[in-house]
């Protein structure tokens, strides 16, 4: 198993890290792109050049970049696979949907699983050794750079691009925000102040959702009452968003690490994509 993950690393084959959730809006964000680089540089088309015929439909290009997967296409689920619709595509690409069964029996992959190669997406912008949020970090380059070529199919494009990695940075906070709350539960039962569970707020996602993020405001007004054992659990909870993101605390593979670095890629590309020209938000 450590063979094939390596194998993976070095061919620049790897997935979205750790995001079940996001998978499928991932997926849509990444055509999308792919379809603001052939609106705006057909002729010298970046992304996915190899896909054909240029430029490829949603399911051809879904193919094309998970050449590790056994990804079948959406089967008709999709109306429209030139500029298909957000909701539509990522139910298809999924992890919880139609994207990635398995059997009991047999553990073929049997659709995509945000599992991808570097180099067939990126074509020239890649190099060797990319982690998740540089491709990230490079797909924002090329929306920036596509975006000064205003107008009809490029706006419409831009525009979507940002609503998918909104869509994604969400989902991933929900996980991130999972994660954080188990790892500060398990924290406050070692302590035996008599309280076990952390405050929460509730947050919606853009599909509609709601999930539950960690109030440390809250929790820590609750905790200073219990008396000086609990003072002490103070600058723990203060820092955890921050150690979660850094140290990986949450779990022993440092899952919270490679999550917060993928965070910060999106956050970084939907600040630099908002604030220079505010005309292409959704």
């Amino acid at each position: 198993m450590k063979l094939q993950i390596l194998t993976l690393l070095l061919l620049g084959v790897g997935p979205a890290i750790c995001s079940k959730l996001a998978f499928g809006y991932e997926a849509v964000m990444f055509y999308t792109i792919y379809r603001l680089d052939y609106f705006t540089n057909a002729n010298s088309l970046t992304l996915a050049k190899g896909c054909h015929p240029v430029p490829c439909n949603f399911d051809e290009f879904i193919k094309y970049i998970s050449k590790t997967t056994f990804y079948t296409g959406s089967g008709g689920k999709i109306k429209n696979l030139v500029d298909p619709d957000i909701d539509e595509a990522r139910r298809v690409t999924d992890f919880p949907g139609n994207g990635p069964q398995r059997s009991k029996t047999d553990k073929t992959r049997r659709g995509y699983e945000g599992t991808y190669d570097q180099k067939l997406l990126l074509g020239s912008k890649w190099e060797e050794n990319l982690k998740h949020g540089d491709v990230i970090d490079r797909l924002a380059d090329i929306v920036q750079d596509c975006r000064q070529k205003r107008g009809g199919q490029v706006d419409h494009y831009v525009k979507k691009s940002i609503t998918c990695m909104d869509a994604v940075h969400s989902l991933r906070k929900q996980e991130q925000s999972a994660g954080i709350i188990q790892l500060a539960n398990k924290k406050l039962k070692s302590y035996n102040i008599g309280i076990t569970q952390v405050s929460t707020k509730t947050v919606t996602t853009p599909d509609g959702k709601s999930y539950q993020e960690f109030d440390a405001a809250d929790t820590i007004r609750r905790v200073l009452q219990t008396g000086n054992n609990g003072q002490k659990l103070v600058p723990f909870l203060t820092n955890l968003v921050n150690e979660y993101n850094t140290n990986g605390q949450a779990s022993p593979k440092g899952v919270g690490v490679a999550h917060g670095s993928v965070m910060r890629s999106y956050e970084k590309a939907l600040s630099r994509l908002r604030s220079i020209d505010p005309w292409s938000c959704p």
